[in-house]
């Protein structure tokens, strides 16, 4: 699997694979990059048909007053392999993990929320839509309603987070090293707490290792948990460096290979349109191997 950005002489091989018809003489074929770009910038509302034996993984579908119990179900299901369930859990995990853990924290971020609504409204500019959604950050434009908002949501972070203990995470790493594809996500997924300074760069290592082993076990079987796990990764740089294109690629390959949740769908939505709207011949390049990419990354998945 090539992992390496096209060089800037490769423009040339580029243009020359995608002279026009009139250049030709024969009839253009589809153009793959346009066609994935038409169909994954449509959002539609794909709130996922319940299941009686499943709970919601629909994020909007999350309050403060339940998000917990929402976390529990969905882990749950996750360990019986459902993978939405499995996505659900660490979206919800790292939603409270990047809001606040501590009332001194809850302060600093009820201030900078309201200074944030303030500044936008004193110059005309509407507020980030959330709408349908009850998360840490679905502000209104009141002061007061913004702090029983937050400090609701901080409640409920504690509970969340309280799920997530040491034996969860040896739980986790057990059934993984067994073979359980979805213990293998959820534990790539959830980046070490280095909280012993004097074993941090021996925790971090032994969690980076094993969490790229684990992924890379998935993705070696097809598994939509591994795109994804590698997706999250190459976004947020916990066991992979960054890289956004990467992100996509692999974030692409899972939507391909049928996996489905709105967040990510409207990620990659709006990236790809961003990318098929420029006239930047670099914005081009940049399409054409993350759709490369993800065929391969994708090539043989199963969901």
């Amino acid at each position: 699997m090539n992992h390496s950005l096209p060089a800037a002489g490769d423009s040339a091989e580029i243009a020359a694979e995608t002279r026009t018809a009139e250049e030709t003489g024969q009839e253009a074929a589809p153009d793959p990059a346009a066609e994935f770009a038409r169909r994954v910038v449509q959002v539609p509302d794909m709130r996922p048909a319940r299941e009686a034996s499943g709970p919601s993984t629909d994020e909007r579908d999350i309050t403060a007053e339940n998000v917990d119990q929402m976390v529990l179900a969905n882990l749950e299901h996750a360990l019986k392999g459902e993978m939405a369930s499995a996505y659900f859990v660490t979206r919800s995990r790292l939603t409270c993990d990047r809001f606040a853990d501590s009332p001194e924290q809850l302060e600093r971020a009820i201030r900078q929320a309201n200074r944030r609504v303030e500044f936008n409204r004193t110059r005309g500019r509407d507020r980030p839509s959330l709408a349908g959604y009850d998360l840490p950050w679905s502000l209104t434009d009141d002061p007061e309603d913004n702090r029983a908002h937050m400090e609701r949501w901080y409640d409920a972070c504690q509970r969340v987070m309280a799920i997530f203990t040491p034996d969860l995470r040896r739980q986790l790493e057990l059934q993984a090293l067994d073979g359980d594809i979805m213990a293998r996500y959820l534990y790539a997924t959830w980046p070490e707490d280095l909280l012993d300074a004097g074993q941090a760069f021996d925790q971090q290592y032994r969690w980076e290792s094993l969490a790229r082993e684990f992924s890379r076990a998935n993705l070696d079987s097809g598994q939509v948990a591994g795109m994804m796990a590698f997706a999250q990764s190459y976004l947020s740089g916990w066991f992979t460096a960054r890289n956004h294109d990467l992100a996509l690629a692999f974030g692409v390959a899972a939507l391909n290979c049928g996996f489905e949740t709105v967040s990510v769908r409207s990620f990659m939505a709006s990236s790809i349109e961003r990318l098929t709207a420029s006239e930047n011949p670099e914005a081009q390049q940049r399409l054409q191997f993350i759709l490369s990419e993800a065929d391969q990354i994708g090539h043989g998945c199963h969901y």
